[in-house]
């Protein structure tokens, strides 16, 4: 039996989750979510409509994806933040071109 997805869920093979979900997957709150919207910060997003009460939906897959802002963020140690904290801080000032 194939697994059928309805067209607010799955679009071309991208699969898209609502804010609770998204939330659940990162295990955060929904409210940090929306302040990440507001703020530009957190995984990417796609507002369907305008205003306030517009459906917000987070893509799964892809360069933009859930998967990959996680997998963008693993560490190996609390010493990896600030390696690409200096790294970024020669890139700007042109110590590393």
């Amino acid at each position: 039996m194939k697994n059928k997805q309805t067209p607010e869920r799955q679009h071309e093979n991208q699969s898209y989750l609502t804010p609770e979900e998204t939330a659940k997957m990162l295990s955060i709150k929904t409210s940090l979510l929306s302040n990440w919207r507001v703020s530009g910060q957190g995984p990417a997003y796609v507002k369907l409509g305008q205003g306030k009460r517009a459906l917000v939906r987070y893509p799964l897959l892809g360069k933009n994806g859930l998967i990959n802002y996680m997998e963008s963020r693993i560490q190996t140690s609390t010493s990896d933040i600030n390696a690409k904290k200096l790294l970024a801080k020669q890139m700007k000032c042109g110590i590393c071109k």
